[in-house]
């Protein structure tokens, strides 16, 4: 099937990639960004959460993980839930965290 971009809003400040699944366009999609030295992203991955929510998404958000793990869990349960996703959210901070 084809991918297609998508616009979450009219800005287009989050994309991710999208392919259908069984015929339906509601998808896993994973919000990745940047979340450490960011005191406001709980808020950010908040509202991607809700507007992908809204389109009828499950959404996996990394910023609803329990505070307190060491920044190498973080990353293992992150692969781990990206690898079960059907797309990925990229937050416009996306590439500072790399």
């Amino acid at each position: 099937m084809k991918n297609t971009e998508n616009r979450i809003n009219g800005k287009g400040d989050i994309l991710f990639r999208k392919q259908k699944k069984n015929g339906t366009d509601f998808m896993k999609i994973y919000i990745a960004g940047k979340i450490t030295g960011d005191e406001n992203y709980y808020e950010k991955f908040l509202e991607a959460e809700l507007r992908l929510e809204h389109d009828g998404h499950t959404v996996i958000n990394a910023a609803r993980l329990p505070l307190g793990l060491k920044p190498m869990d973080y990353m293992h349960i992150c692969f781990a839930m990206i690898e079960v996703a059907d797309a990925v959210c990229l937050l416009p901070d996306c590439e500072d965290r790399l």
